[in-house]
């Protein structure tokens, strides 16, 4: 239909992958109506790009791959369209025409320049306008020839009629009298219908011959819209490949370029963090070599007061035990004028003193031996947390 304000239909068969075409509802979410398209890059832009060309926004999605999905869901017919993507998919859109039919055949209407957005979209409704216009010119051509019929049976109830009336003259008749038969009155009748008959028919054929030679002019001027139409359409098509060749390539160089700099900057992001790392383990070198110093200092300080305070009680205990054992000599001396019983006894008591002198000093021994083994294991500890 080419009329204003109507609805087409028209099927596009779009290849495997994306189409990059972006959707919304067409009536509180039920339907599907195209809002924008966008671009596409690399072997989907060519997939898509004939298809993508006789799509434009405001066309509404009624069937897919012969599923009509105009009165369901917006949500199912994107998960229709999602899970037939790795195949060939054929949509039926619906498009309000909002341009009209050539009106005088007298007048040509040439190709408006349009943006070249919309070049496509408007191409493809003259396209559409021009089908329609051959449609109705077959048509008319039809009735030509339904008219040529008429025509010719009308010649032949004309010839008959004559041929009736000419039989009527030349019968014989009585002289000096004119005579009036029935039959002769039915056949003047019927040649008078004939002729009125045979007169509207020839109105009717010549009005159809005009209505042809319309039909035929209207044609011709279809004919010559849609080669101009298809020309134009080449151009656009060969225009449309140009600009995508060149947008490709600016993609491609953009992308060479942002990929150059993006390993520019890993490059120099890499360099910052080995320094980064390098000064952090400098860091930590140190501050484990002032720990390991600190604690050796605290080890050996720690050990060389224990071994000062084990010699001191030591020293002093020796003292008391030296002091003891010398006046046990004493008393030994002052007693030994005594008898020898009490000399065995102080004998004895020295003995067991120098006995009690001599645990006393194994005692120490011992005692230094396990400051030196606890101080040892306390370094070991030390070492062990460092």
């Amino acid at each position: 239909k080419n009329v204003e304000g109507s609805e087409v239909e028209f099927d596009v068969k779009f290849g495997p992958g994306p189409l990059g075409i972006e959707f919304q509802p067409e009536n509180c979410d039920i339907g599907c109506r195209v809002l924008r398209l966008h671009e596409l890059f690399g072997q989907e832009a060519e997939v898509q790009a004939d298809a993508r060309s006789l799509v434009r926004p405001g066309d509404c999605m009624k069937s897919v791959d012969g599923q009509q999905v105009r009165d369901i869901s917006f949500a199912d017919i994107v998960n229709i369209l999602r899970g037939r993507c790795q195949s060939i998919r054929t949509v039926r859109f619906i498009r309000t025409v909002a341009n009209k039919l050539m009106e005088s055949p007298k007048k040509e209407i040439a190709p408006k320049k349009l943006l070249p957005g919309l070049e496509a979209s408007v191409m493809v409704d003259r396209v559409l306008a021009t089908r329609e216009a051959l449609r109705k010119a077959k048509a008319e051509r039809r009735t030509r020839r339904q008219l040529r019929r008429a025509l010719d049976q009308a010649q032949k109830m004309s010839e008959e009629a004559s041929i009736s009336l000419s039989s009527s003259q030349t019968s014989p008749s009585k002289s000096n009298e004119v005579t009036v038969h029935p039959h002769n009155d039915d056949a003047l009748a019927t040649i008078t219908d004939t002729t009125q008959q045979l007169v509207e028919a020839r109105a009717e054929t010549q009005g159809a011959l005009s209505e042809a030679k319309r039909c035929r002019l209207e044609l011709e001027q279809s004919r010559h819209v849609a080669e101009k139409l298809g020309r134009e359409l080449a151009k656009c098509k060969e225009k449309r490949e140009m600009d995508l060749e060149a947008c490709r390539r600016v993609a491609l160089d953009e992308t060479a370029a942002l990929r150059e700099a993006a390993e520019r900057d890993l490059i120099q992001a890499r360099q910052n963090f080995r320094d980064v790392a390098d000064g952090w383990r400098l860091a930590s070198d140190a501050v484990l070599a002032a720990l390991r110093a600190d604690h050796c200092r605290a080890l050996n300080s720690a050990k060389e007061t224990a071994r000062l305070e084990a010699k001191q009680q030591f020293q002093t205990e020796f003292e008391v035990m030296k002091h003891d054992l010398q006046i046990a000599q004493a008393q030994c001396l002052q007693f030994s004028k005594d008898d020898t019983s009490e000399r065995i006894k102080l004998r004895q008591e020295r003995d067991a003193a120098l006995e009690q002198l001599a645990k006393i000093q194994n005692e120490r021994q011992r005692q230094m031996q396990r400051l030196k083994s606890d101080a040892a294991r306390a370094l070991a500890d030390g070492r062990a947390v460092l």
